[in-house]
C-alpha cells in the first residue's frame, strides 16, 4: 500500500534565506480494504484503560454530524447527477424502530411499535436487516423510501436472534457475511432514500448503526445507483483494529514490546467463536453511481471507514470519516481503481484514520506503514474524475492526509480546506487542472511525535512536503491561490511529472498568486529549513511559473535554480508579527502587511480566476486589491 513518491534527493543547490528577519484476506473475511496478510489468528491484546487524549492543539472532533449547514463557497461544479435531498415532509414507504417486529410479524408501513404478538401487523420494522436481508433478495423495491427512528441498531450476527436459523449468510462459520444486502438502485426521477429520523432537523439524533461479530461491512452499497442515505451514525462497538501493529508481532522484532503494550488487535479466529462486537467497514461503495451520502459520521471501525474504488457521481456532504484503524476512504481496488464523474467532498472532516478509537472517542495504538499499517485520510490507486474538496478539513491522518498523486485521468480543486497535522503528506493531488483555493494547508508532519495516541508511525514520511502537486501530462497546469501554506517537513510546494511522464514540459505551467507561504525549521533535520518550491522532474528547467503577489517569509530556503523571493514584481518577502504560524491567523488585521495587496478578485488566472469569496464565503472586494491568504479582512 505504499503509493509515495521516493524521498527527495540531495541534488541541487540551496541558498539559505532566514526571513524571520533573521489484499490477500485471511481464511474468512474482515475488512472490505483487507491488508495483503496470509491466515493470521489474533486474539485481542489487553490494554490498561485509557482517559482521554490531551491534545493542545485540537481536540477530537464530537461524534455527532454537523448541526447547521456551513456556508455556500461558492465552488463551480461541472455537471453530474447526484440526488438531491426532499425539501419537506414526506410519506415513506418503510418505517424502521428499535421497537419494531420481524418481517411477517409487522408490514413495516406504520411509525408504531410492535404489539408483541400476531401476524402482519400495521407496524415498524425492528432492522433495516428485515428489508435487507444478509445474503437473500430485499425486501424493499428500488425507489421506496425508508425511515430509521433514532436509537442503536446492531447489524450482524446475533446468536439466536439474527444467526443461520433466519439468514443462511449469518452462520458461526462464518459471521462476517452477516451483511445487509445492497440497497436497490433507484432512477434518476425516483432515488433510493435511506433517511434517518432527525434528517429534517440537522441531524441532531441520528440513528446509530453499529456492526458486530466480524461483519464485513455496514452499508452496503455495491454497484448502487441514485441512492440517498441522509443522518445515520455508522460505527462498531469494540475499540480494535483488524491486525492491529501486526509488524510488530514476531518476538524477535525489535519493536515487539509495542506490540505487547499497545496492540488492540480485533479478535479474527476462523471457527464458530465468538468475534466480538466490531466490523470492517463503514460504507461499501465499490462501483456505486450517482450517490447522495450526507449527515453520515463514520467512526471507529476495524478497517475502513469508506471503500469506494470505481464511483461516479458522489457527494459526501456534512459528514465525518473519522478514527478508523487502517483508512478513511480507501478509493483503491481490483481489477480496477477508476472513478469518474464528479465526487465531492462538501464539508466533510476526514480524521485520526490510522488510530484505534476507544469507547470514549479518544483515540490510541496510532500506527503507519512501519508497524504494517497504512493511514492514509483518503488515497486511491489509479483514478480519474474531477474531485472537489469544498470546506471541511483532513487532518490528524498517520499517513498523507489527502492521496490522490494516482489521479492520472482526472482534475482536482480544493477550495476552502484545512489540511494538517498528517503525518505524511497534507496533499497530494495529479490532474490535468488543479485548483487549490482559499485553503490552510500546515504540514506539522511531526505532530504525534512522543504523544500518548501514538504507537508508532513514520514521522513526516514521504519528506513530510506540505503539498505535491503532479502534472500528469503534457497540458496540465495547476493554480495556487489565496492559500496559507506553511509546514515543518522537508519542503513546501514540490512538483512532479506524473505516473507517465519521466519530466515536466515547457507546455506545464504553475500559477502561485496572492498566498501566504511561511517557512519553518524542519523537523528532521536540525539547522535546515523548508524549502519553497522544489522538483526533481524539470533536469532542463523549463517549467513555467506565473507567480506574482505573494507574502513569502519565516524561515525558508530558496532551491537553486528555482523560483525564489520575490519572483514577481508584487511579491511580499516579509515575515509578519502578527501571525500566528499554525494557522495563519492574524492577531490584529488592521497592521497586516497583506491587506489589499493581492490581485484583484475575478482577475483570469489561467483556467480559473481569483475566488470572489473567502474560505468562509465572505466576500471578497472588487476592484481593488484582495487580501493575501484564505481570509479577508476588509
Amino acid at each position: 500500500m505504499n503509493r509515495d513518491n521516493k524521498k527527495k534527493g540531495s541534488a541541487g543547490v540551496f541558498v539559505v534565506f532566514l526571513m524571520g528577519l533573521t489484499l490477500l484476506y485471511g481464511c474468512g473475511g474482515g475488512g472490505d480494504a483487507d491488508p495483503m496478510l496470509s491466515s493470521v489468528v489474533v486474539a485481542p491484546t489487553l490494554v490498561p484503560s485509557v482517559s482521554p487524549s490531551i491534545v493542545p492543539s485540537v481536540s477530537p472532533s464530537p461524534t455527532s454530524a454537523p448541526i447547521a449547514p456551513p456556508s455556500d463557497l461558492g465552488v463551480k461544479l461541472p455537471p453530474a447527477n447526484i440526488p438531491q435531498t426532499l425539501v419537506k415532509e414526506t410519506k415513506f414507504d418503510w418505517y424502521i424502530r428499535p421497537d419494531g417486529g420481524l418481517w411477517g410479524q409487522c408490514d413495516g408501513k406504520s411509525n408504531q411499535a410492535y404489539p408483541g404478538s400476531g401476524l402482519n401487523q400495521a407496524c415498524a420494522l425492528g432492522s433495516l436487516f428485515e428489508l435487507l436481508p444478509p445474503g437473500e433478495t430485499p425486501n424493499m423495491q428500488g425507489g421506496d423510501k425508508v425511515w430509521v427512528a433514532s436509537g442503536e441498531y446492531r447489524l450482524g450476527r446475533i446468536v439466536n436472534q439474527v444467526d443461520s436459523h433466519r439468514f443462511s449468510d449469518c452462520d458461526a462459520n462464518w459471521p462476517w457475511n452477516c451483511f445487509m444486502a445492497v440497497l436497490p438502485s433507484g432512477t434518476q426521477d425516483k432515488p433510493t432514500r435511506l433517511y434517518g429520523e432527525s434528517w429534517r432537523q440537522g441531524c441532531t439524533a441520528p440513528p446509530k448503526l453499529v456492526g458486530v461479530e466480524r461483519a464485513k461491512r455496514v452499508i452496503n452499497l455495491a454497484a448502487a445507483e441514485f441512492v440517498e442515505v441522509n443522518c445515520f451514525e455508522i460505527t462498531d462497538g469494540q475499540a480494535c483494529g483488524e491486525f492491529h501493529l501486526h509488524g510488530f508481532a514476531d518476538p524477535n522484532h525489535s519493536n515487539h514490546g509495542i506490540y505487547q503494550q499497545q496492540a488492540q488487535a480485533c479478535t479474527r479466529v476462523n471457527d464458530p467463536v465468538p468475534q466480538g462486537d466490531w466490523a470492517g467497514t463503514g460504507v461499501y461503495g465499490a462501483d456505486a453511481k450517482h450517490i447522495l451520502l450526507k449527515n453520515i459520521n463514520i467512526h471507529g471501525l476495524a478497517n475502513a471507514g469508506v471503500v469506494a474504488p470505481r464511483v461516479t457521481d458522489v457527494r459526501i456532504e456534512q459528514s465525518r470519516i473519522v478514527g478508523n484503524a487502517w483508512v478513511g476512504w480507501e478509493g483503491d481496488g481490483k481489477p480496477s481503481a477508476k472513478s469518474s464523474g464528479l465526487v465531492h467532498f462538501k464539508h466533510t472532516e476526514i480524521a485520526w484514520n490510522g488510530c484505534i478509537e476507544q469507547l470514549d472517542g479518544s483515540y490510541r495504538g496510532c500506527w503507519g506503514q512501519t508497524a504494517g499499517g497504512y493511514g492514509d485520510g483518503l488515497g486511491t490507486g489509479d483514478t480519474g474524475g474531477n474531485w472537489i474538496f469544498e470546506g471541511g478539513s483532513i487532518h490528524h491522518n498517520t499517513s498523507d492526509g489527502l492521496d490522490l498523486l494516482y489521479n492520472n485521468d482526472g482534475n482536482v480543486t480544493i477550495y476552502g480546506l484545512q489540511a494538517y497535522a498528517n503525518a505524511g503528506n497534507q496533499i497530494k493531488v495529479a490532474g490535468e487542472q488543479l485548483l487549490i483555493a482559499n485553503s490552510v494547508i500546515n504540514g506539522q508532519c511531526n505532530w504525534f511525535e512522543n504523544r500518548p495516541e501514538l504507537a508508532d508511525l513514520t514521522h513526516c514520511r514521504a519528506s513530510g512536503v506540505s503539498l505535491s502537486v503532479s502534472f500528469a501530462n503534457d497540458n496540465a497546469q495547476a493554480v495556487l491561490v489565496n492559500n496559507y501554506i506553511t509546514g515543518l517537513g522537508d519542503g513546501l510546494i514540490s512538483l512532479g511529472s506524473g505516473q507517465r511522464r519521466s519530466q515536466l514540459t515547457a507546455e506545464n505551467r504553475l500559477a502561485l498568486v496572492n498566498n501566504i507561504i511561511m517557512g519553518q525549521p524542519q523537523a528532521s533535520t536540525l539547522g535546515d529549513n523548508t524549502f519553497y518550491i522544489y522538483t526533481e522532474s524539470d533536469p532542463a528547467q523549463v517549467m513555467n511559473y506565473d507567480i506574482d503577489y505573494n507574502l513569502v517569509g519565516g524561515d525558508i530556503k530558496f532551491s537553486g535554480g528555482f523560483p525564489g523571493c520575490p519572483y514577481g514584481g508584487n511579491d511580499i518577502c516579509n515575515t509578519p508579527t502578527n501571525l500566528e504560524l499554525q494557522t495563519g491567523q492574524l492577531s490584529d488585521p488592521n497592521t497586516f502587511i497583506g491587506v489589499d495587496q493581492g490581485l484583484t478578485s475575478g482577475m483570469p488566472i489561467l483556467f480559473t480566476e481569483v475566488p470572489n469569496t473567502d474560505m468562509a464565503g465572505k466576500a471578497r472586494q472588487r476592484g481593488q486589491g484582495v487580501d493575501l491568504g484564505p481570509r479577508e479582512y476588509q
